[in-house]
């Protein structure tokens, strides 16, 4: 079984509950898809997008979601940032993060690591446990993957949440547990 997790950013935080705008919620089903919506929404987009995979491929359901124009999508996901965090994000960055509109099978192997490389991209902190889930999928192969390592990593740097800017140190500091 993958991972599942709901995660809502707004008023410069991560929290439960709000969806006072500007926010971004983001909603991992097994490990294989992530829905992201955004609010408010400019030129013309939906405020929502994929990674991993769209659920009309996923569940090889056409009526699952509407098709999602990538470009148009990025372009309003960085225009997004840009007015909720001040971040300048590259909308061609974006764009490969999001999930193939054909159904082509995404280039990451969990969508975990993709959620954390748009949030990377995006300059948003990174919830713990995302972060440990991710952690996890990247671990070598025989290595614990209870999340163990990438919990007491977090424990040992005092973080409750990673950041891209300290990524590196936890990656370290979970290698060193799995010494």
């Amino acid at each position: 079984m993958g991972f599942f997790g709901q995660f809502r950013f707004s008023n410069g935080a991560w929290c439960s509950g709000s969806k006072e705008e500007p926010y971004l919620l983001i909603d991992v089903h097994d490990s294989d898809l992530a829905s992201i919506e955004y609010a408010p929404v400019a030129g013309g987009a939906s405020g929502r997008c994929f990674l991993g995979f769209e659920p009309r491929h996923y569940f090889d359901d056409p009526e699952a979601n509407d098709p999602i124009n990538p470009a148009l999508e990025a372009q309003a996901l960085a225009d997004w940032a840009r007015a909720a965090t001040g971040a300048v994000v590259d909308t061609n960055r974006l764009q490969t993060l999001l999930a193939d509109p054909d159904g082509e099978h995404p280039a990451e192997p969990f969508v975990e690591e993709t959620v954390v490389r748009l949030l990377a991209a995006l300059e948003l902190p990174i919830p713990a446990e995302l972060q440990a889930a991710s952690a996890q999928q990247v671990l070598p192969t025989g290595a614990p993957r209870g999340g163990d390592a990438a919990r007491q990593a977090l424990h040992d740097l005092g973080a409750t949440e990673v950041t891209p800017q300290t990524l590196g140190d936890f990656m370290g500091a979970v290698k060193k547990h799995l010494d």
